[in-house]
């Protein structure tokens, strides 16, 4: 993580070394950002996965939440719209899909409408 990238927007948060005179990251010191060094990664097991220790699957459409596994989560793609994002949360609900950036309890608490029954009859 570059220094001061969690301060100011317009910093990208790729790593850079710390290259400045009185830089707290290059001086090591308490409450800075550490420095990226050997030692520093995560477990063979666990990288790569999310931190609930599933694996993420890329969701586009509702038939993709058929290929998921039970060590697997569904993470809905950015470019999904809501309608869309909508079916497959109700697929996901039905499945006992884990979607890692749906909002499940909106999904649940917001009831049966006349659309939920038409899908429902068809």
């Amino acid at each position: 993580m570059r220094e001061d990238s969690h301060k100011k927007p317009s910093i990208p948060d790729s790593y850079r070394r710390p290259r400045g005179h009185h830089s707290r990251s290059r001086q090591k010191r308490k409450g800075a950002v550490p420095l990226a060094k050997a030692g520093r990664r995560g477990k063979k097991e666990t990288r790569g996965l999310h931190p609930s220790g599933n694996e993420e699957v890329l969701v586009h459409r509702p038939e993709d939440l058929q290929q998921i596994e039970e060590n697997q989560a569904a993470r809905i793609a950015s470019k999904v719209g809501g309608r869309k994002r909508e079916r497959i949360l109700r697929t996901a609900h039905q499945d006992d899909v884990h979607v890692l950036n749906g909002d499940r309890v909106q999904f649940e608490n917001k009831g049966s409408s006349n659309q939920d029954n038409e899908v429902e009859n068809e």
